[in-house]
């Protein structure tokens, strides 16, 4: 159910993206800004946690896989040039490419991190 659920928000995620900073730009979506890409930290930390997942369990397992597939695809499919180059650094592939090889915890706390770097953000802005 979980993993559903995190898969679900990538694809809306991924969706929003593509209508958002795709070539072919809806009318209306000339004024989103690289800030509104924030929530990609979210979903990455979000899903490795599993939340309401048991520990150790199946269901736990197969979130946390989830989230390192989307971390993988984001130097492929992040509408930020400048974002999908970090992330291939980060990951030790190529911009624009999706990485082939798996992500380890590592790689995806860092991909996590960097999401909001790469968007000039720091931890500080989202604190009470």
């Amino acid at each position: 159910w979980m993993t559903m659920c995190v898969l679900g928000l990538g694809l809306i995620a991924v969706g929003i993206l593509k209508l958002l900073y795709g070539r072919r730009m809806a009318p209306g979506l000339d004024l989103a800004k690289s800030d509104d890409l924030w929530a990609i930290h979210d979903l990455l930390l979000a899903g490795y946690a599993g939340i309401f997942m048991k520990p150790d369990s199946a269901g736990l397992l197969e979130a946390q896989t989830a989230s390192k597939k989307l971390a993988a695809l984001l130097p492929a499919i992040h509408p930020l040039e400048r974002c999908r180059t970090r992330f291939a650094e980060i990951l030790g592939g190529t911009a624009g490419s999706p990485l082939l090889t798996e992500v380890t915890n590592d790689m995806h706390m860092d991909v996590a991190s960097e999401s909001w770097r790469c968007l000039a953000l720091a931890e500080e802005e989202f604190e009470d």
